[in-house]
């Protein structure tokens, strides 16, 4: 039977929500209330930083930490151009593949010879190169930027004040060529903000100054799609642009810095005929007032602002041009950061937003999705998926874990009749098993319908014990929570690392999940790592399985997981490869990543690296001391020239393969 207390408590907890923006950090340094001086920022994955661009006495691209925006650097700007003239350097972006691109202020009104300059940064510590200089016909441009795509897919785009155009330049190996010149719904519609859904594709775009254009999606042509209604994201005036999304939730977000220094954010929705409307993100959301010292409000005409949003930290840069350079985190209107609190309710689950990042997706099969990361106190799984449960305990949602995999501990036998299993593919310890229940409704909107009764099994040495768990409350070891059908369907599922639980001290682990019928039809509907095999019958056996390495604090990091294979018999004796195999790289060509595969039939020092042509070390992948077995790694070649390389395995100090791989741009 359900617990009321427990509904009641967990009620109170899920729907006091506040809305708003909380700042993190913000950085003065750097901004000038008098002139002006900062007017563009962008971030880069690849690298984790920001990149500031400044104008005016020392033009200069700095480098800030995103976490707390300290200064680190400053790229190069020397021998380029930058170090002359009055707007010689303005703004800056960061393409899809993390090449950095810099613009001066082509502004003829102040100088009729005036031309317009892109500048490249292949890598951050790259000279520029000018792949870019022309007049383009007098006209100014420069107080917008932005790019998207990758490689010879790349786009960049501009636009300037008092002007109806915005110029497209497509990017190759050599340069930048003007691809076409858009006109767009009246003067300074985009002349703060451009932001690009795909290359050559619509993009939103945003303005500043008397006219106060509204925030607009356009094709590329310049035809408008949607207008963002002021009444929700910029009354009174606007500037910068940005869209972003979260899971099936897709926002633009806008900046009022001409006249309040503020961000606002707007849902939006399209519909089968390609219609978009648009309604507040939660509430109406305003953010705090991004202010000079965080008291002075400096109004900027101009408007001059930039925007970008850090999908891993699920926080928005922004630059307000004499205000501030800051960092806001968004989890107070749309949370996606796993709650990593203590007591007895560890985590806060609503079943309807993802509350987990993209950086802890491990896989995806199809419509499901299986994410996975920890604290101190708990193992949170969660998983996408309109298929994963059904009424009157005909499936069960399995996660069997492994918590000493170098031990004698556990079994391969499954602990129940699910789907007539053979074996696990390891000696599993510990087994979470959420029932699916009749009482679930997926479709209600009361909590008290969405938690799930289960089991968690343990291995004693010689059974599986079995002991209940309790609706929403972890200290029964584990606690589960149903989603809905009218977001993404998520089902979450927090395991304690306690006694109870997964146990108090596990540092290593094999994991497999998988979707189970309990009944005598016995089919496996859904299986994580998906070993590539039928998972319907009577007879499965599963194969792949997780290998965690390091089970630490906070969020898990992705290169600390592994998949291997197992035995297929009865016993689950682990698979030991006979022979040494370094495989070849696939896709090969590639452009920018391809994967590498190889095995090792016994415990070794393992080492594969990756060289040019002339022998010169490019990447260590590996290089760790690792048991038999089957390895997968990864290598982004997004930094390097177009051309052969050659990858080698050592094992114990002996090269024992050398193969040839080719890298296409």
């Amino acid at each position: 039977m359900k617990r009321v207390t427990q509904i009641l408590i967990i009620f109170v907890i899920l729907f006091s929500i506040s809305f708003g923006y909380t700042l993190k950090w913000a950085n003065y340094d750097l901004i000038d209330p008098a002139s002006d001086i900062t007017r563009s920022l962008a971030y880069s994955p690849f690298t984790d930083h920001l990149y500031v661009a400044t104008r005016l006495t020392n033009p200069r691209i700095v480098i800030l930490n995103p976490e707390d925006g300290t200064q680190i650097g400053t790229l190069n700007t020397m021998g380029t151009g930058f170090e002359v003239g009055t707007y010689t350097l303005n703004l800056v972006a960061v393409a899809d593949d993390g090449v950095i691109y810099a613009c001066n202020l082509s502004a003829p009104a102040y100088s009729p010879t005036s031309k317009f300059r892109i500048y490249r940064y292949v890598t951050e510590d790259a000279t520029p190169e000018l792949i870019f200089d022309d007049a383009l016909e007098g006209i100014r441009y420069g107080d917008s930027f932005a790019a998207v795509g990758s490689g010879e897919n790349t786009y960049l785009y501009s636009s300037g004040f008092q002007s109806n155009l915005m110029a497209v330049f497509t990017v190759n190996f050599t340069g930048a060529t003007l691809l076409k010149t858009i006109t767009l719904p009246t003067n300074d519609a985009a002349r703060q903000g451009i932001s690009p859904v795909a290359p050559g594709g619509n993009m939103w775009i945003n303005g500043a100054g008397s006219s106060y254009p509204p925030v607009r999606l356009i094709d590329f042509s310049g035809t408008i799609i949607a207008e963002v209604p002021d009444t929700i994201i910029a009354a009174g005036g606007s500037s910068s642009v940005m869209h972003w999304s979260v899971g099936p939730i897709k926002v633009v977000t806008a900046t009022n810095a001409s006249l309040s220094s503020t961000l606002k954010s707007s849902r939006y929705y399209e519909d089968e005929l390609g219609t978009i409307t648009f309604g507040y993100l939660g509430d109406d959301s305003d953010s705090l007032m991004l202010a000079y010292e965080g008291t002075t409000l400096n109004n900027n005409q101009n408007g001059s602002c930039a925007l970008v949003y850090d999908s891993t930290r699920h926080w928005i840069y922004t630059v307000m041009g004499v205000n501030s350079i800051a960092a806001v985190d968004m989890n107070s209107l749309i949370r996606v950061a796993t709650p990593r609190d203590s007591g007895l309710l560890a985590i806060q689950l609503d079943g309807k937003k993802k509350e987990y990042t993209q950086f802890e997706r491990l896989e995806r099969h199809g419509d499901h999705d299986l994410y996975f990361t920890w604290s101190n106190s708990t193992i949170y799984v969660g998983l996408t998926g309109s298929t994963l449960f059904a009424p009157y305990q005909q499936r069960g949602l399995y996660i069997a874990f492994d918590t000493d995999p170098y031990g004698p501990n556990g079994s391969t036998s499954q602990p129940d009749a699910a789907a007539s299993i053979q074996t696990l593919p390891f000696a599993a310890d510990v087994i979470v098993k959420l029932d699916s229940d009749d009482l679930v409704n997926i479709y209600s909107n009361d909590p008290a319908d969405k938690w799930t009764t289960g089991v968690v099994y343990k291995w004693n040495g010689t059974i599986w014990v079995e002991s209940e768990i309790g609706g929403l409350d972890i200290s029964y070891g584990a606690m589960g929570l149903i989603g809905d059908g009218t977001d993404s369907l998520m089902t979450e599922i927090g395991i304690a690392r306690s006694p109870m639980g997964i146990g108090s001290d596990v540092t290593t682990m094999r994991v497999k999940v998988y979707l189970a019928e309990t009944d005598v039809s016995g089919a496996v509907l859904v299986a994580f790592p998906d070993p590539g095999q039928n998972q319907i019958g009577s007879s499965v056996t599963f194969s792949d399985y997780y290998v965690f390495d390091n089970v630490g604090s906070g969020i898990y990091p992705a290169k600390d997981v592994r998949i291997e294979s197992a035995s297929s018999s009865i016993d689950g004796n682990a698979i030991r490869p006979q022979e040494f195999e370094l495989s070849q790289n696939y896709p090969n060509p590639f452009n920018p990543a391809t994967s590498i595969a190889y095995q090792i039939p016994s415990a070794g020092d393992v080492q594969l690296r990756v060289y040019d042509l002339v022998g010169n070390l490019v990447a260590e992948l590996v290089d760790d001391h690792q048991s038999a077995g089957i390895y997968r790694v990864e290598f982004d070649g997004r930094q390097l020239s177009s051309g052969i390389y050659f990858y080698r395995l050592k094992v114990n100090g002996q090269t024992l393969a050398v193969r040839k791989m080719a890298l296409m741009k």
